[in-house]
């Protein structure tokens, strides 16, 4: 049975750098409740592939885990930036890659319940050496990985960023 929750009252709770934190007050069954939401301006994920079948990835320390992760280049649109020059830019900065193909790979939601997020995917060839321009106060690695490789620490856990496991996922099953 599908029901819409329909938002009566919004309340906005915190204005922040990256994420905003509101809470509405919807109706639903004649029922008001309570729903938190992250806003976020949406972001992309980048799988750039090399002629060798290699995939560009990036190793970096991330605050919210802890820990270090290696996941595809990817980053933050900028408020009403088209996500396709998003995925160009941070593919640049992040690698000191370009491509000439870019394939549009759809979008998927990180975390709907409470996150407004939407992340587009896309997937990179025929690259070209640039150099990397990192943001004041990014820190990474970048290296290729054979695809293989890459889909073998998928599946082992050693790879736990979503929005790589979602952009690679959609890659290997595009291709059978």
């Amino acid at each position: 049975m599908k029901k819409v929750e329909k938002p009566l009252v919004q309340t906005k709770k915190y204005d922040g750098k990256i994420v905003n934190v509101r809470i509405d007050q919807v109706e639903v069954d004649k029922t008001k409740r309570l729903r938190e939401v992250v806003e976020h301006p949406g972001g992309v994920c980048v799988l750039a592939l090399n002629h060798k079948n290699e995939v560009i990835m990036v190793e970096q320390f991330r605050y919210g885990v802890q820990s270090f992760l290696l996941e595809l280049p990817a980053g933050k649109k900028e408020l009403n930036e088209d996500p396709l020059l998003t995925a160009k830019r941070e593919l640049q900065e992040e690698t000191g890659f370009k491509a000439n193909v870019w394939l549009d790979f759809g979008v998927f939601y990180p975390s709907p319940a409470y996150l407004d997020e939407v992340i587009h995917l896309y997937i990179a060839k025929e690259l070209t050496a640039t150099s990397q321009q990192l943001d004041e106060g990014e820190y990474l690695d970048t290296f290729f990985m054979p695809l293989e490789t890459l889909k073998q620490k998928i599946l082992a856990n050693e790879i736990k960023d979503g929005k790589t496991i979602a952009c690679v996922l959609r890659y290997l099953l595009s291709q059978k």
